[in-house]
């Protein structure tokens, strides 16, 4: 990872950026490095306890399914990604219906980029339980990785109708009808706006979309106490991811290589954003091999 990471710096930097320098070193001067989210302790004693639980001779199927799934659930707060997923995939064979299970595993396939396997992990959700929204959210986002936007904007407007004022998903939908060329994508978002919750922190985010916010000003905000309850390192840790894909965007990998990384480096593994900035570097690394290749044909 690390060789692969030097080699994307070398790609990009030959590539060039298109966007001002002024404006990044500007928001470099007011970046913020805090300390990455330590684990919680409590995480671990809770990882300890359950897995001596699960040592006990009398527990039933479904009993061994739910300590599976919690456990499995506590590995992944902790970064503990292949732990976490062995143990839902042990509670989905003890327990065939466990949409839960199929949901995080349905998560976890999307990152390895196996997408047949979680849309049927997500599609196994559905057809056990119609109404559990955040199925609809997550092979949304599955379906945008996936390069199918139009079907991803599908599932992100599902989810809108059961969280019309969730910012995060508007801002995801914003990207799958960006992804899909949708003209209008900006003009919806600003329409979404005025039905969002009032989060001072997340509406910033999608100002940040709509031109209406710096990458300094957003950063800025980041460091501020009083816009949400949320602690610094989170709200970074989705500034980071954020400011990343409007790099993109606007086509300047280099500055989105580095805000995913400083995303990565937060620590905050329970967030969307966190588990989706390594796929990001990832897809990034193609991208610059792909664009390198065609400038070295072109010439």
């Amino acid at each position: 990872m690390i060789l692969r990471s030097v080699l994307l710096s070398c790609i990009l930097l030959v590539q060039g950026c298109t966007s001002t320098p002024d404006e990044h070193q500007q928001a470099m001067q007011t970046l913020h490095i805090a300390a990455p989210l330590p684990v919680n302790y409590k995480h671990e004693l809770l990882i300890a306890n359950l897995t001596q639980t699960m040592q006990k001779p009398d527990l039933t199927a479904e009993q061994q399914a739910s300590l599976f799934f919690q456990r499995g659930n506590y590995y992944d707060k902790v970064g503990l990604k292949r732990l976490a997923f062995f143990d839902f995939q042990q509670a989905l064979k003890l327990k065939p219906n466990y949409i839960q299970a199929y949901n995080f595993i349905g998560i976890y396939a999307t990152l390895s980029q196996q997408f047949t396997q979680a849309f049927n992990a997500f599609d196994s959700v559905l057809e056990l339980q119609p109404s559990y929204e955040y199925a609809y959210l997550n092979r949304g986002v599955s379906l945008y990785y996936a390069d199918r936007p139009a079907l991803a904007a599908e599932d992100l407007n599902k989810f809108l109708s059961f969280q019309p004022d969730d910012p995060y998903n508007a801002i995801w939908l914003y990207f799958s009808e960006l992804a899909a060329g949708d003209i209008e994508a900006k003009n919806k978002l600003a329409a979404r706006k005025a039905t969002l919750s009032n989060d001072e922190w997340a509406n910033a985010l999608v100002n940040l979309f709509l031109g209406e916010v710096s990458e300094s000003e957003l950063l800025s905000l980041a460091n501020d106490p009083t816009n949400s309850s949320m602690p610094l390192i989170q709200k970074l840790c989705e500034a980071y991811f954020y400011l990343a894909k409007i790099s993109m965007f606007e086509g300047n990998l280099p500055k989105a290589e580095q805000y995913f990384n400083l995303a990565l480096s937060t620590n905050v593994y329970e967030f969307v954003e966190h588990r989706y900035a390594r796929l990001e570097l990832d897809l990034l690394y193609v991208e610059a091999v792909k664009q390198t290749t065609e400038q070295e044909i072109a010439q």
